[in-house]
């Protein structure tokens, strides 16, 4: 949608100081009744010039540390109405910006008691055929808090006061529904949205549907909606997290049926005319949150003959600046076809909530006549920046006679297409759950613990987050491709760091690799950084994209895993501390120490310390009757250039002949 504008309007009347406080409460009294009276006035002499066709509310929070969201009011008017000229009074083309005053009555309610906002908005769609444009309003508005505390309930006995936590409510409200409805005809419309800042949803449900939808009798329509964010659904799904039911203090006409689950509407009714309906769409994860779409439904006396036959239960996917193509089949019923006639189509399109300015923009739509009674039409459009996230294409196809008269529209069918900034590649490492490292319980992401001398196994997943184009994986050190990371690979990106020399990579399917890795006993407490590049092959729909993921290896501190003839002794004398010191950091697992210990045992070399403000290396060493270069032994990431610093965890242990 294109970026709207707002505006706030007050009439203030200044009461003269003589004026009590009682005068003040009749004067306030007689303007709400007068202010109620003059809407209801406004409706009566423009009954015929009802110009409020469809409108719906979708936010989203800009800034949840002040409680700050973003409003779009999406709406649409008749184009001839006059107060919706532009400057040359002519009606209003895109990117105009015009004043949803309408008779005065129009205005956005944020639902906590703050002054409504008389809104300005941008023209982004038109359609001369049927004498609309769509307005979007962007508004920010902050409130005092996440959501709004509701009374419920006061216990006199107890003096216990209870409250119940709501969503902020804003209502896009104003005067007059279109003329000639055969539901609500130059009511007062009331569209609303449920709005919470709790850090709970960042945003709300997104109806989209068209102000005007065609349904015969018997016929089937959707009122698509989505979510806002792509991750929030299932990419292999067309259906999002989301519950529909008819608006509060509304009902559908008699004969038509609402699915919760889809939003498909059974239209059985028979009386022809425009109806006016309401539809609430809300989180099925959060159901207080919610958003209405208000529309108008123009029914069909008998069935239509023609109808469309593509299936678009899949989302549609695309990439900004690239092509993107839709074709869609329409057949006539053969029993009911006449000589002559021909297919026609109309598209519709609804952008996403960004701040970019037009639809589809470059692009055409053809139409083919493929065989009697049947035809396809291809959209054919360049993706532009403004149309990244989600959005919807409608399709409706008629009935052209040989007089090149239009005769019966089919229902219309919509589709959600998602297009991405790119066609991003997404890569996950995971790892058996002893390897997984983990803070407070929460395993923290790309990090691996592993003991010395123990293989460490990481898959590596990697694929175009929206289409099924060829990812190739490679370590990023790897330089002659080889899978492994060998001496001169290492010491080239490593230096004196950790190096992961003798590391492998290996295809195991399109989408996995397998990562194996046993880091030395030098390395023991050391973090080693390893890194995967993941590149998709460039082909004529897509460009070369890369992606990096790099994986922190944290070698466990004062462990090492017994190698093939070594026992107790051997190690303490390894590390330069006493035999029996060593048993007694592992004498709860080995009551034999010269009998028990096994080749590929873990036994504990040390003590962990977290090291103190003005520690060293020396004082640390003398105060725990150790040396330097035991302490060098057991933690191989200590860096001999790098001195020690407050909260680092090292390991410790008593020297067998205690000098540093």
């Amino acid at each position: 949608f294109g970026e709207g504008l707002s505006a706030k309007r007050r009439l203030k009347c200044r009461p003269r100081n003589n004026i009590n406080n009682h005068q003040r409460g009749l004067l306030q009294m007689l303007k709400s009744a007068f202010q109620r009276l003059l809407v209801a006035l406004l409706c009566l002499p423009f009954a015929s010039a009802g110009s409020f066709l469809s409108g719906s509310i979708r936010w989203r929070v800009s800034d949840q540390s002040t409680y700050t969201v973003e409003i779009d009011v999406v709406s649409y008017w008749s184009r001839s109405f006059s107060t919706f000229q532009s400057s040359t009074l002519a009606p209003p083309v895109v990117g105009d910006v015009v004043e949803l005053q309408a008779q005065s009555t129009v205005q956005l309610r944020f639902g906590d008691g703050s002054e409504p906002a008389i809104l300005k908005g941008m023209v982004t769609n038109i359609n001369e055929e049927e004498d609309w444009i769509e307005v979007v309003a962007s508004v920010p508005h902050s409130y005092r808090q996440g959501f709004e505390y509701k009374f419920i309930n006061e216990n006199s006995l107890y003096t216990e006061t209870q409250f119940h936590y709501v969503p902020w409510k804003v209502t896009f409200e104003g005067c007059c529904r279109y003329s000639g409805l055969q539901t609500d005809s130059n009511s007062a419309f009331n569209i609303t949205s449920a709005v919470l800042v709790d850090g709970t949803v960042p945003f709300s449900p997104d109806p989209r549907i068209l102000p005007k939808i065609y349904v015969p009798t018997g016929g089937l329509f959707t009122v698509a909606a989505v979510v806002q964010d792509v991750s929030y659904i299932d990419a292999s799904s067309s259906t999002p997290p989301l519950q529909w039911q008819p608006c509060a203090n509304t009902h559908l006409p008699a004969f038509t049926r609402l699915d919760a689950n889809t939003g498909d509407i059974k239209w059985d009714v028979t009386t022809p005319g425009l109806y006016h309906l309401c539809i609430n769409v809300s989180l099925k994860s959060q159901p207080t949150v919610y958003s209405d779409v208000d529309f108008l439904v123009y029914s069909q006396a008998l069935p239509s003959p023609i109808h469309i036959d593509t299936d678009f239960s899949s989302v549609l996917k695309g990439f900004v600046n690239l092509n993107f193509n839709v074709n869609v089949l329409a057949t006539i019923d053969p029993t009911m076809i006449n000589t002559g006639d021909q297919i026609g189509f109309e598209v519709g399109f609804v952008s996403p909530m960004t701040n970019g300015p037009l639809a589809p923009g470059a692009g055409q739509f053809t139409v083919a006549q493929i065989a009697s009674g049947s035809a396809e039409a291809t959209l054919k459009i360049t993706v532009q920046p403004s149309m990244h996230g989600w959005n919807s294409f409608c399709f409706v196809a008629y009935v052209i006679d040989r007089f090149q008269k239009i005769g019966s529209v089919s229902t219309m069918k919509c589709s959600n297409a998602y297009f991405y900034a790119s066609d991003n590649i997404r890569m996950v490492a995971t790892a058996a759950e002893q390897n997984l490292y983990k803070i407070a319980g929460q395993t923290e992401p790309n990090h691996f613990v592993v003991p010395e001398g123990v293989q460490l196994r990481v898959s590596i997943s990697a694929w175009m987050e929206a289409s099924s184009a060829a990812v190739e994986r490679s370590m990023v050190a790897d330089l002659n491709g080889n899978g492994v990371l060998e001496e001169p690979e290492v010491q080239i990106f490593y230096g004196n760091r950790p190096r992961p020399l003798g590391a492998t990579l290996t295809t195991v399917s399109a989408n996995t690799s397998i990562l194996l890795y046993e880091p030395p006993r030098e390395y023991a407490g050391a973090d080693i950084e390893l890194c995967i590049n993941a590149k998709g092959v460039a082909t004529a729909a897509a460009l070369s994209q890369g992606n990096e993921l790099c994986l922190t290896i944290m070698v466990q501190k004062c462990v090492w895993t017994v190698r093939t003839g070594e026992s107790f002794i051997t190690i303490a004398q390894n590390i330069g501390i006493s035999w029996l010191q060593l048993w007694n950091f592992n004498k709860g697992n080995y009551s034999r120490p010269d009998i028990d210990l096994r080749t590929g045992d873990q036994v504990r070399v040390g003590q962990l310390y977290r090291v103190d403000s003005g520690d060293t290396l020396y004082n640390v060493a003398d105060r725990f009757s150790s040396t330097v270069p035991i302490l060098y032994a057991l933690n191989g990431g200590l860096d001999p250039l790098l001195a020690i610093y407050p909260g680092q965890l090292i390991c410790i242990a008593f020297s067998a002949c205690a000098q540093t």
